[in-house]
């Protein structure tokens, strides 16, 4: 059945087939609705370099800036900018997913060749995917570094032979565009100078003299070298890029303070799923690094096994580029990708070894190649269930929409809390204005430079503003004896935009909310909230016209507003509950869900009324939920939600008895509520600290902290809140 090459080409379509299924998912993944984050503020740049150049005389974005973005991505920023002004969003996600594509097949290209095996080739594609998917989803300039990197390899790097004029001279070219790409442009000279470090090398150990054969391989890469460095230098920003590392820290935070892809893989501990590098990524990556470290001694050993025309020769270049591809991951998780480099290195052997055995027909060993085959078949099966269950997949897919008119929205608007965005681009506010990291692209693409943000993925930020960030997030000072409230006047804050329900984080990780940080606080007045957002406007002379829009934006949407109280969410449910409805500010089925709560007592009923109880006290009408959750105390005490409700409610009006009491009630489980647990001892620490006369402003400070990071939902109850609300509008590219 399989003794002939047609049956055994038919049986290869197995191995092929179960990768396209992960390239597939990959692509699907790719070009879903837009969830980079950092391309909203590179398209804001972009708008910025086609009004003025590369030449910015300050950030247009970022209030806390210490000067101008670095241009290390004028040109691919104008590019995104440019292709979303005229094919908007939509044309924005073609590009993304032609640029995957372009690269996987680039990388299955050159895996063919040096395995010489379509087979290895999407073998060594579907390894790549599981250490780079992470990176090629994310539509960043950082695509164009792992394109420019492949082809600067196929140029110069691939053949044994000296690079011919042409390819230097195209070489160079790469070289001269890369740095007005994206800041990697440093990893072209790096790779020439690992691969002339590989070929030295390789001539020292095995005797031979440089002006020996490799002398022209050598020459022609150190010309290459010499003339793309020299290239590298002509981008308008000059040295600067060259220099970024070596200032990061000084005026802007380091890099490795971004505690995610900058994070150097921990090669001795394994990943708990959910984090970089996943399961599956780590597993591939020690497959790598252990081949890698094998054929490195071995051709360091026996120098006399480097031979092109060997099925087990191996080239000193490319042993040092899987050397550096070991390596750099351990310097950072991001560079995961260039993993590429030691699977190129050993899919040449094992090319050799699959050809041998499909070509093999020995008689009485069973059909010929099948064995070799089937565990192709097998490999590929591993890594397109590892992708699925133990790598990217699960992180790359939890945004997908699940139905296709969700999935043809341009972009995710209710990640941004675009609720609260729209609103202050309506009043047209302006100021300073803190947001959350991950959406100050998003905020400066809508709102610049009428509000700049406070933090964006550029990093473009004073030391002061970043050591301040975690602080501000977590409700406290940033110096000795500094209040929350002093520590925002510090940063010239005027608009403090808060996210986020209290809730547990996904895999029970805490999630930081900030939508409670200003409640009750003098000077500071709330202009917009809604289930899990909310926007406080500083109360002094500089912003009284921001009140006098916000006050112009609610008459013309027909919503009350009480300038000396703020926004109130119980009046506007009342008297507005359409805008209430189409602005988060209650679930779709609102009305619905009155009636239930009404109704003749039932478990339907309880089930309405803990549910309303929650959307009150996720708006931070406590008083209201406390009603309700007195009430449902009595028809179902074994609740956990409803102790944990009104333990919590209690604890933001100050009733720090009744939170204590709340929390003392022990469920009958096996497993204690520790959110309820920790509304107790907050509680209680309350109670000690009233029992003398006065109450020491520190230890206030220090409760509204714990109070404002407690946790309220488990993530699946915040899930159910959170999909009951209307989705945000969905606005076009900015002109």
């Amino acid at each position: 059945m399989f003794t002939s090459p047609t049956s055994i080409r038919r049986f290869e379509l197995i191995p092929h087939s179960v990768i396209g299924v992960l390239v597939a998912l990959l692509l699907i993944a790719t070009g879903q609705p837009i969830t980079t984050d950092d391309l909203w503020w590179h398209l804001s740049l972009g708008n910025a370099y086609a009004q003025s150049g590369p030449w910015l005389t300050s950030d247009p974005l970022l209030f806390t800036a210490p000067g101008p973005p670095v241009a290390a991505a004028w040109l691919a920023d104008l590019g995104l900018a440019s292709v979303a002004k005229l094919v908007g969003f939509s044309g924005l996600r073609l590009l993304h997913v032609l640029l995957v594509a372009a690269i996987l097949s680039l990388a299955w290209s050159l895996f063919r060749d040096a395995s010489r095996s379509r087979v290895v080739a999407s073998l060594c594609t579907g390894a790549f995917i599981a250490l780079s998917a992470y990176r090629l989803v994310q539509l960043r300039p950082h695509l164009l570094t792992m394109l420019f990197t492949l082809v600067l390899y196929r140029l110069l790097l691939e053949s044994a032979q000296t690079p011919s004029r042409r390819r230097v001279a195209a070489a160079v070219l790469i070289c001269a565009i890369w740095p007005n790409l994206h800041a990697g442009f440093l990893l072209g000279p790096v790779l020439l100078v690992a691969g002339i470090g590989g070929l030295v090398l390789y001539a020292v150990r095995s005797g031979q003299r440089l002006a020996g054969v490799g002398s022209p391989r050598v020459v022609g890469l150190g010309i290459a070298l010499l003339l793309g460095t020299l290239a590298t230098v002509l981008s308008p920003a000059g040295l600067e890029p060259h220099m970024a590392y070596f200032v990061a820290g000084s005026e802007t935070p380091s890099l490795t303070r971004v505690g995610d892809e900058w994070a150097p893989l921990a090669a001795f501990q394994f990943p708990q799923p959910g984090g970089l590098p996943t399961p599956e990524g780590w597993v591939v990556f020690w497959g790598l690094l252990s081949g890698s470290l094998m054929t490195a001694v071995r051709t360091l050993l026996k120098p006399d096994r480097v031979s092109q025309n060997s099925p087990s020769s191996v080239d000193p270049v490319l042993v040092a580029l899987a050397l550096l591809g070991v390596v750099a991951p351990l310097i950072a998780v991001r560079f995961l990708w260039l993993g590429i480099f030691p699977l190129l290195l050993l899919c040449r052997p094992m090319g050799s070894w699959l050809n041998a055995q499909v070509a093999n027909r020995n008689a009485g060993t069973g059909p010929p190649g099948v064995a070799a085959l089937g565990a192709s078949t097998a490999t590929a099966l591993l890594l397109l269930i590892g992708f699925v269950q133990f790598g990217d997949w699960p992180g790359i897919s939890r945004s997908v929409p699940s139905t296709v008119q969700r999935y043809a929205d341009p972009y995710f608007a209710a990640k941004y809390q675009a609720h609260g965005v729209w609103m202050l681009d309506d009043a047209q506010l302006e100021g300073n204005l803190f947001n959350e990291y991950y959406m100050g692209g998003f905020i400066g693409y809508w709102l610049s430079p009428g509000l700049r943000t406070f933090i964006n993925g550029s990093l473009n930020v004073r030391e002061a503003a970043m050591e301040a960030n975690l602080p501000i997030r977590q409700r406290r000072g940033a110096l000795t004896g500094e209040s929350f409230a002093e520590l925002l006047e510090r940063q010239e804050i005027d608009i403090f935009f808060g996210i986020g329900l209290p809730r547990v984080g996904l895999n029970r990780r805490l999630w930081q909310p900030t939508t409670t940080h200003l409640e009750n606080t003098p000077g500071w007045r709330l202009v917009f909230r809604n289930i899990t957002s909310s926007l406080y406007l500083r109360s002094d002379t500089r912003n009284a016209d921001n009140l006098a829009r916000v006050e112009a934006y609610y008459r013309d949407q027909g919503v009350p507003f009480d300038s000396a109280r703020g926004f109130d969410p119980a009046r506007v449910i009342r008297e507005s509950p359409s805008w209430a409805i189409a602005n988060g500010v209650v679930p779709v089925y609102y009305d619905e869900l009155i009636a239930n709560a009404r109704s003749v007592e039932s478990a339907k009923t309880v089930k309405a009324r803990s549910l309303l109880a929650s959307f009150y006290a996720a708006l931070g009408l406590y008083e209201d939920a406390l009603q309700i959750d007195r009430r449902l105390l009595e028809q179902a005490p074994d609740l956990s939600l409803v102790r944990r409700r009104l333990a919590w409610c209690s604890l933001h009006v100050g009733a720090y008895v009744q939170a204590a009491e709340a929390a003392r009630f022990r469920l009958n489980r096996r497993q204690p509520d520790r959110l309820l647990q920790a509304a107790g001892e907050i509680a209680r620490a309350a109670i000690k600290a009233r029992t003398g006369t006065t109450v020491d402003q520190r230890l206030l400070e220090e409760e509204a902290e714990k109070i404002a990071g407690l946790r309220l939902f488990t993530y699946a109850e915040a899930r159910n809140l959170r999909s009951s609300m209307a989705t945000p509008e969905l606005r076009n590219a900015v002109p």
